[in-house]
């Protein structure tokens, strides 16, 4: 089943890409990272200070930036989701965590940009300490909602039907260097939001009020922890074109129970940094204490091998991981959630998966 879904998964990310989301393939301004052929390398380390911890896991990776970034424009991408709730965001000490590791390689002016689901990104800025970084770094905040997009196809509705929905092409670009940076939450439609996530689904456009949200589309129509599995299939669809270069999981604080946005604090004080984010994200569900089974899109995306899943194909350097596994309080709707999941006959994705 693994090979000939991973055949599939390649003719489809490949020459006949741009036919099966819906733009021309030479359209597609992002490398789609090619299958890994040798197990990853994750990087964790604990710590009492947020920005320290941040900072002195991504250390060993300095030389693997360097040579990777080139002239590329360097994009932060933080989570917030929501304006007024500090807890769910990324907090602002993880950001300058990474800002003083890249003073290291770079005197470039970086870019901080995000797309909340609901608020305004600039407001966000400001309400979550945000706007100092401006005077205290060589640093510019955006919002990815007035950037232009790109629109493609072919994304499922709870309906069965396919509708359309743009991607912001910041995000998309190769001549941008992103840096997902995010916190362990679990959340009320897939189980939990880390790295990978971050990206995927900053990426739809969230226009004015009188539209549909795009993010909305990407969850099947409607935001419903029984629509699992339409969020699923279509962020597994465009992931491919957004997997960030550089992952940077803040375990520092993280949220359990009603996340993404209603959960409670877990103080996990832990690091997990890479230029994988399937593979950050696989440690990150495991110090969550989380089945990787019922993180199907990232599971997809280790098949298809757009980074590695399995633990058994990620290196660790640092700590003892299972020594710091807390685990997590899941979603109220979790059960909902994980239905369709436990009707699987198999770990990959339905046959036919729709596209």
């Amino acid at each position: 089943m693994s090979i000939t879904r991973r055949d599939f998964i390649k003719r489809i990310f490949c020459g006949s890409a741009g036919l099966a989301i819906g733009f021309p393939a030479r359209q597609i301004d992002r490398s789609i990272k090619p299958l890994p052929s040798s197990p990853s390398t994750v990087y964790f380390r604990t710590g009492s200070d947020r920005q320290q911890l941040i900072y002195n896991t991504l250390l060993p990776l300095e030389d693997t930036v360097r040579s990777t970034l080139g002239n590329r424009q360097i994009i932060i991408k933080p989570n917030f989701v929501v304006s007024g709730k500090p807890l769910c965001a990324t907090h602002v000490e993880a950001v300058q965590g990474i800002l003083d590791f890249l003073k290291r390689i770079t005197e470039q002016k970086i870019i901080i940009a995000e797309s909340p689901a609901s608020g305004d990104a600039m407001r966000c800025f400001d309400q979550y300490g945000y706007k100092p970084l401006e005077k205290e770094y060589n640093v510019q905040l955006v919002d990815l909602n007035a950037e232009p997009t790109i629109e493609i196809g072919n994304i499922v509705q709870s309906d069965g039907s396919l509708t359309r929905v743009r991607l912001i092409k910041t995000l998309l670009e190769k001549k941008n260097y992103v840096i997902s940076v995010s916190l362990p939450k679990t959340h009320d439609t897939v189980v939990a939001t880390l790295t990978t996530k971050n990206i995927i689904m900053a990426s739809p456009l969230r226009p004015g009020r009188r539209e549909m949200s795009d993010k909305v589309k990407m969850h099947g129509g409607q935001i419903l922890p029984q629509y699992s599995e339409y969020l699923t299939k279509n962020m597994f669809l465009i992931a491919p074109l957004l997997l960030p270069d550089l992952a940077v999981l803040d375990g520092f604080e993280g949220m359990e129970g009603n996340g993404p946005v209603r959960g409670s604090a877990v103080h996990h004080r832990v690091a997990v940094v890479g230029t994988d984010s399937i593979a950050v994200d696989a440690i990150g569900l495991k110090l969550m204490g989380i089945e990787p089974r019922y993180l199907q899109y990232l599971k997809w995306c280790g098949d298809a091998g757009l980074g590695n899943f399995d633990e058994k194909q990620i290196n660790v350097v640092g700590a003892d991981v299972s020594k710091f596994v807390k685990k997590y309080k899941l979603h109220d709707t979790f059960e909902t959630q994980i239905e369709w999941i436990k009707k699987m006959s198999n770990d990959g994705p339905p046959s036919p998966v729709t596209f």
